[in-house]
């Protein structure tokens, strides 16, 4: 039975010693997921590495996603479901990081998929580097229906990380991460004063008492659907990325600059949702995802079909095979703008004459 969090259960939980302490504990907020949500639940219960607990905190849904977290939690013992009325992504995260038991915090998103091994190689990178406070991987992002667009190879040294997120490009993927409970209490947690940009305020903090680094392989498959946060929303989410690194450059006595300016998400208008229909089904097109890509061109067609540029996405990725998987350097799995492939004509970037390099 999902559990109402009061400020009591909250003081009790860390101090639990009735049960054996898991080495990880999953933090999955819950807002509204219904559709995608088993997939999410199942990819953690289906881990190969199985000591852990997994927190599902349903922030006042008001779909089906608390029925669907009772189900699991009358099945697993693993499952801890709390609820509460809706406060929004930063509480519920630092109510889960009280809540939680586990050597380790993994976090995790509703719509997202974990694969098999994360946990497992996550877990050995953290027990053998004492050093590290925060390890994640490479991310391929999926469409709405569960199709794969692509690998982002993010940096994985920390000092390649740090100065992006200095510059405000996100390098490590907010849910594929596992991180020390200790190094970030001590780094202060959350804080919802950066609402939006509450994971590169995070991560920018702890890689000032430790080190952060990403694993060179694939751990998480992220989602990419409509009702994420916008462009509409674009400029408070790059006010508050903004804010993030200018706190970091004063914490550290630092001049720099930033970068993140781009934009990464489709908006409201058409033009927007053609553009990135047009990136996403060059990067499918290009990592051999056939049927990704078809249903990108097809959406690019459908949204502005006197465009040369839709042709072009649909007539040479039908006519023509990738000969190689492409350049993809990004500076963060969370910065589309930065992608840089290689066309099939070879030459990279805006300079492509049949227009399949799509740079921001």
């Amino acid at each position: 039975m999902a559990q109402k969090v009061t400020s009591e259960n909250l003081d009790m939980s860390a101090a639990r010693s009735d049960e054996p302490v898991p080495t990880v504990s999953v933090l999955l907020p819950v807002y509204n997921a219904e559709p995608y949500l088993r997939a999410a639940v199942e990819s953690v219960l289906s881990q190969t590495f199985v000591d852990y607990e997994l927190l599902a905190f349903d922030d006042g849904s008001t779909d089906g996603s608390l029925a669907i977290l009772r189900e699991y939690e009358a099945k697993d013992s693993r499952v801890r479901i709390f609820s509460r009325d809706n406060r929004g992504l930063v509480p519920t995260l630092n109510e889960l990081i009280v809540l939680a038991r586990g050597r380790y915090l993994a976090r995790m998103d509703a719509d997202d998929i974990s694969r098999p091994q994360r946990f497992e190689k996550q877990v050995m990178f953290l027990d053998s580097n004492p050093d590290y406070v925060l390890i994640g991987g490479w991310v391929e992002r999926m469409s709405a229906a569960g199709q794969p667009i692509g690998v982002y190879r993010s940096p994985c040294s920390h000092e390649k990380i740090d100065a992006d997120h200095l510059r405000g490009h996100l390098s490590i993927c907010h849910a594929s991460t596992m991180f020390r409970p200790a190094a970030v209490i001590k780094a202060g947690c959350y804080r919802d004063e950066f609402r939006d940009a509450e994971d590169l305020d995070l991560w920018l903090r702890l890689a000032e008492i430790g080190r952060i680094a990403n694993l060179p392989e694939v751990v998480y498959q992220y989602r990419m659907l409509s009702s994420s946060l916008s462009e509409a929303e674009g400029p408070m989410q790059r006010n508050a990325l903004r804010r993030a690194c200018e706190s970091a450059w004063r914490r550290r006595g630092i001049e720099c600059r930033f970068e993140a300016v781009e934009h990464w998400r489709p908006g409201n208008d058409k033009n927007s949702h053609h553009k990135f229909a047009l990136e996403y089904g060059w990067i499918s097109w290009s990592h051999g995802h056939k049927r990704t890509w078809w249903t990108y061109a097809r959406e690019a067609v459908r949204l502005r079909p006197l465009a040369l540029s839709s042709w072009q996405l649909l007539v040479f990725g039908f006519l023509k095979t990738p000969h190689r998987q492409p350049d993809l350097e990004i500076t963060g799995p969370g910065d589309l703008s930065a992608v840089s492939i290689r066309c099939p004509c070879g030459i990279k970037g805006k300079a492509c004459v049949s227009g399949c390099a799509i740079v921001g």
